[in-house]
């Protein structure tokens, strides 16, 4: 299994530079196959497959790689560890067994991935993106800087990273992109951010804004609820007063024999 899988990976072998960004990897569709020996740390690069049997480039050590031809003999599938990496059409699925690596291939795995993406995309392009709130970005990109310190933001990677790699196939992207790049300049005009060249950089000012904010937020709720317990308690003297000029009421009509 280990020999069937090594060969059907390199029925379609992968060249020497491989493209990972559109839209040159849209045309990807070949196979990278590794093995790695941990224990003589020894690490190669199968290249292709012909009839004098294996061109590969090894490593052993902190040796430089070198090129050799390898036999079936070469390759212990008991000491070498198998990877396979598959690019398809921007995609990559990685596989270390054999027997999954041939599962996978018999259904078409990357196929029904990429149709099922597309399904998602197309209905996920149907939804109306939804324009971030200035406060809760403020509060979500702080967040971002206490979890990491030299947290630098661009504006196209912060929209993937908030609403996934499917944002940039949607139709309303750079509407909405440049929504998110006007509230950023906003936040650099106030205070709470700098701008580094095209990134943009929490400061300081930020923790304070959203402090003020949130004591604002707190101090109208605390309005509500005053204004809800004296309305409660207007409806509560309303009532009594009516209870008592009805008591009146009917005391005055006893009084008069009407009852």
């Amino acid at each position: 299994m280990f020999f069937h899988a090594l060969n059907k990976a390199l029925e379609k072998p992968a060249p020497e530079r491989i493209t990972l960004s559109s839209p040159g990897a849209m045309d990807n569709d070949f196979y990278s196959v590794k093995l790695e020996d941990t224990e003589s740390n020894t690490r190669i690069l199968i290249r292709k497959r012909k009839k004098a049997g294996y061109e590969a480039l090894v490593w052993k050590g902190e040796q430089s790689g070198k090129e050799k031809t390898l036999s079936e003999e070469d390759i212990d599938p008991a000491k070498f560890d198998l990877r396979i990496e598959h690019y398809y059409q921007g995609y990559q699925f990685d596989y270390t067994d054999p027997g999954k690596f041939l599962l996978m291939d018999l259904v078409r795995w990357h196929k029904i991935v990429k149709f099922r993406d597309r399904v998602s995309q197309s209905l996920y392009n149907k939804k109306r993106l939804v324009r971030e709130e200035r406060m809760e970005l403020l509060r979500h990109l702080v967040e971002r800087k206490i979890d990491n310190p030299r947290d630098e933001i661009y504006p196209l990677m912060l929209a993937v990273q908030k609403y996934s790699r499917k944002w940039l196939y949607h139709p309303d992207k750079d509407k909405h992109k440049a929504h998110l790049e006007l509230v950023l300049d906003s936040f650099v005009d106030s205070g709470e951010l700098t701008k580094k060249g095209t990134n943009y950089v929490v400061t300081g000012k930020a923790l304070v804004t959203l402090s003020e904010f949130e004591l604002n937020v707190q101090r109208h709720q605390d309005q509500i609820k005053t204004a809800k317990v004296g309305n409660r308690l207007t409806w509560a003297i309303v009532f009594v007063g009516i209870a008592g000029i009805l008591s009146q009421a009917w005391m005055w009509a006893i009084e008069q024999g009407v009852i």
